[in-house]
């Protein structure tokens, strides 16, 4: 990851989508890849200091909706 303080709206929200695609399959990163537009993630992520915090802030809402999902799943069956 990436301690820089210094990213721009624009650069942030590449970095992070590429986080997201990289992990697309680990903790609900798919939502943000499926789902999330940049003014969503810029709001998620508007009081984060650097890109590691906004990837931990994300994680965190992210893996919530991931684990929801997978209990909606498991009651399916």
């Amino acid at each position: 990851m990436a301690n820089q303080t210094d990213y721009s709206d624009e650069a942030l929200v590449k970095f992070i989508r590429q986080y997201a695609t990289d992990n697309y399959n680990k903790d609900g990163w798919d939502y943000l890849v499926e789902c999330w537009d940049d003014a969503a993630i810029l709001g998620e992520v508007k009081n984060c200091r650097s890109a590691d915090a906004a990837i931990r802030k994300l994680r965190k809402t992210l893996k919530a909706m991931d684990d929801y999902r997978r209990d909606i799943q498991a009651e399916a069956f």
